[in-house]
């Protein structure tokens, strides 16, 4: 039993590996979407609003971080949650990458990866049910799926907000088999993510919240333990998404709103 667990554990590695080598040899084969440049102008906006606002905190220039951040709001654009381009900006900066080409080369690279990760989430999410050669197989389903291997590289948009929903399932079956703290804290990180990617991402977390608020009227006995966790849970994933959003650091009720209505 234990060699059949050990076959299966070197399959799965040779397997996965086999994936990330396929990704890093094809990358840079992939072109531009219409959109890029337009994602690309955000997360340049977003970098420089960052860096601008964190100089004048530090500098405790109070005066200073209004008026960056009523130009930030200012600009249409950056209303639109941008935290793969924002990445993309930060990366590129610190590798002092100039030339368009290296860096949507590295943007393809890195959508890639984060899909990749995703895909290991996913074997360990099927395997909580299945064994480990099912799981692979249903991992290998999505990934030779022909157009999402292609939009792993260059769609940062669907593919990305696709890798975290998986990351937040995973934490959700994680709360449903141990409601501790710590994994109310992952959730409320992926759900606070999946929020800021797209405007959708806040449905799946208002569905688990429905059903939270169901299994109150169940859980009798815990109803104030688990009350008390649940309005955590809605706390933490509030301060997640302001953190995780620059947009919203200036007034965030406000900034929420007119990101919601923009």
């Amino acid at each position: 039993m234990k060699l059949a667990n050990n076959k299966s554990k070197i399959l799965c590695s040779i397997v996965f590996l086999i994936i990330y080598a396929c990704g890093l040899s094809v990358y840079r084969d992939y072109g531009l979407t219409i959109d890029d440049e337009i994602y690309r102008s955000n997360g340049l906006l977003y970098k420089n609003y960052i860096n601008d606002f964190i100089g004048s905190l530090l500098n405790f220039e109070i005066d200073q971080i209004k008026l960056i951040h009523q130009s930030f709001q200012a600009n249409s654009l950056t209303a639109h949650p941008a935290l793969f381009e924002t990445m993309l900006a930060i990366i590129s900066d610190v590798l002092k990458l100039n030339d368009s080409k290296k860096i949507y080369e590295i943007s393809h690279l890195l959508n890639f990866t984060i899909y990749f990760f995703s895909l290991i989430i996913l074997f360990k999410l099927i395997r909580k049910r299945c064994s480990s050669y099912i799981s692979l197989l249903g991992v290998l389903v999505l990934f030779l799926t022909p157009r999402i291997f292609a939009e792993s590289f260059y769609n940062t948009r669907d593919i990305f907000f696709l890798s975290l929903f998986i990351f937040f399932l995973y934490t959700i079956q994680k709360i449903i088999n141990e409601h501790t703290y710590k994994n109310i804290l992952y959730l409320s990180i992926t759900s606070a993510l999946l929020i800021i990617t797209k405007v959708l991402g806040i449905i799946p977390f208002l569905i688990f919240l429905i059903l939270h608020i169901n299994n109150l009227t169940e859980n009798i006995k815990n109803k104030k333990n688990y009350l008390k966790k649940f309005f955590l849970l809605i706390v933490l994933t509030f301060i997640f998404i302001v953190i995780l959003w620059p947009y919203l650091w200036v007034s965030p009720m406000n900034s929420l709103y007119l990101a919601y209505t923009e």
